[in-house]
């Protein structure tokens, strides 16, 4: 058990109806996604795709409320990793532990979109922290 009482944080109205089905548009034009240089991946864990910060405004502000909440500045945000899995799908419990460069992961931050679409399966969105910091994980 890495902690046990993780910090979680509850937020009305952190992110509108709107604004989930914009971001969720964007994951489902292909188009889009390519024009931007996203790759799509599908298997066991569902789909994803890691949604560049710079290309969408909606996209940098939703990373910047989620930076807000966790109360980090995330020195390598150029995505947010957008998540959907279907029934069946799963992410395996991990540990997220890696390095670019000097900078370590020190948080993982989830944002889920379940429960406000009413069509196609649930979205979640990732946000990772990375700063220049002693080694650090998150299990999620």
């Amino acid at each position: 058990m890495l902690c046990k009482s993780p910090v979680l944080h509850a937020a009305e109205d952190f992110i509108s109806i709107a604004e989930i089905g914009a971001i969720v548009g964007r994951a489902d034009d292909a188009a889009w996604l390519a024009g931007h240089g996203v790759t799509t991946r599908h298997n066991f864990t569902g789909w994803s795709c890691e949604l560049p910060v710079a290309a969408e405004s909606l996209v940098a502000a939703v990373a910047a409320r989620i930076y807000a909440v966790v109360g980090l500045r995330n020195e390598l945000g150029q995505t947010l990793q957008l998540r959907r899995s279907a029934p069946g799908e799963h992410h395996p419990r991990h540990f997220d532990t890696y390095a670019l460069g000097d900078r370590v992961l020190v948080a993982t931050a989830m944002l889920w979109l379940g429960a406000a679409l009413t069509t196609g399966w649930p979205f979640s969105i990732v946000a990772r922290v990375r700063r220049s910091a002693p080694h650090a994980s998150a299990l999620y």
